[in-house]
């Protein structure tokens, strides 16, 4: 089954307050959704920006290239090796992630497919001063 996913990020913490972004959509096929494939699919599009990245202006901080690819200062070395460090921030809680405006809590969640879907993920920036 084809699953249609908009795709939204948002960044909370930062001094110019929550930041929201849409990105492209994605489109999956699966019969049995899991928050793991949702996460593993951004982060392969993310990744494929993340490596054209000389042609994006330099004035476009890395974090709007990539909400996934930035948690670390080591450049994922291939596509599969940046899946894996997007699951494993997703794990340590560096990002939150809301399928159809519920949050899930785990990588093997299984997500219930509806005609249109959202996918929401939010990185979160420590406050200053306090």
């Amino acid at each position: 089954m084809a699953v249609q996913i908009r795709v939204v990020s948002e960044n909370w913490g930062l001094p110019e307050g929550r930041q929201r972004r849409l990105e492209p959509q994605l489109r999956l096929i699966s019969s049995n959704l899991l928050a793991r494939d949702v996460i593993a699919e951004k982060t392969r599009r993310d990744y494929q920006v993340y490596k054209s990245a000389d042609k994006v202006p330099v004035s476009v901080p890395q974090s709007d290239l990539s909400s996934f690819l930035d948690k670390t200062e080591i450049s994922p070395k291939d596509e599969s090796e940046a899946v894996k460090l997007a699951l494993e921030s997703f794990t340590d809680g560096a990002f939150l992630f809301f399928w159809n405006e519920n949050q899930v809590e785990s990588l093997d969640e299984s997500l219930i497919n509806r005609e249109v879907n959202e996918a929401l993920f939010v990185k979160l920036f420590p406050l200053a001063g306090g």
